[in-house]
Order: C-alpha cells, then sequence, then structure tokens
C-alpha cells in the first residue's frame, strides 16, 4: 500500500485509487476460505492461510467495498500529504 500510495499523483487520481481498492478486495476474498460442494454433497470448508468462520466470510464479503475504502482512507492519515 505504501508503495501504491507513493505513485506521482496517487491521491489525486481515481482511476489509481480505484485500482488499489480492487487490489485489497481481491486479497481479502483470497484469503477467505472458500466453500466447495464435497463429493457426499456437503459443503467442506477449504483450508487457507487465514482461519474464520463461514459466518466472518460472509460477512466481509458483504462489506469488502466498505472495508477497502476505510483502508485506503487509513493509508490516506499514514502516507498522505
Amino acid at each position: 500500500m505504501k508503495r501504491e500510495t507513493q505513485v506521482v499523483d496517487f491521491w489525486e487520481s481515481t482511476s489509481k485509487q480505484k485500482n488499489l481498492k480492487s487490489y485489497i478486495i481481491s486479497r481479502m476474498l483470497d484469503s477467505v476460505p472458500s466453500r466447495t460442494l464435497s463429493q457426499k454433497g456437503k459443503y467442506a470448508v477449504k483450508e487457507s492461510a487465514v482461519s474464520c468462520g463461514v459466518d466472518a466470510g460472509e460477512v466481509l464479503f458483504g462489506k469488502r467495498n466498505e472495508i477497502a475504502q476505510k483502508l485506503i482512507e487509513l493509508a490516506y492519515h499514514i502516507y498522505g500529504k
């Protein structure tokens, strides 16, 4: 995040900010265990580096845009002008 926010005109460029937001969202969703249909028809939780429950994963998915926006706002206060 530090490297991306130090790019020239990052804070004035909405497209650069959207790209970072998309990257943050994709990394968040990659870290959530995904449910896959097993052979017996039941859901099995795939192992992941981050362990969170199904409910937490659904909450994260539902709030992904808000979380990414808050992280960018926090980066502005840390790395901004």
